[in-house]
């Protein structure tokens, strides 16, 4: 899934957001949840409402959803930022980067991404 999602969010920023999601890399069955979630609205097929809703269902434990809801953070927000809606991917982000942050190199994406939108606009020292 992640393969897919960041070809898209690379291309999404030079070809714009139409023809990454035609060109998105097809991707099945990813069992980790919000992933599979997290795909289907790169693919428009879905809400981020819908991942949200998906990392919360069943019964995880409070580490399982605290990692559920870190991913569903940082591809909701990562979904924004491709499209340029800065408004809209800040607030997940920094969910990811501080809320939800997981000990893992992905932690550290979301923190440099979340760095990166805080300083976006800011006037040079």
């Amino acid at each position: 899934m992640e393969n897919g999602v960041w070809r898209y969010l690379c291309m999404a920023r030079t070809v714009g957001v139409e023809k990454a999601r035609a060109e998105l890399l097809p991707i099945e069955n990813d069992p980790r949840v919000p992933m599979s979630e997290s795909y289907a609205m790169y693919r428009g097929k879905i809400s981020p409402d819908d991942v949200f809703a998906a990392a919360r269902e069943g019964d995880p434990s409070p580490d399982s959803l605290k990692t559920r809801l870190f991913y569903a953070h940082l591809y909701v927000g990562l979904f924004h930022d491709a499209a340029a809606r800065r408004d809209g991917a800040k607030p997940h982000i920094a969910k990811a980067a501080r809320e939800y942050r997981i000990s893992h190199y992905m932690g550290d994406v979301a923190t440099v991404h979340n760095a990166r939108l805080s300083n976006r606009g800011a006037k040079p020292k």
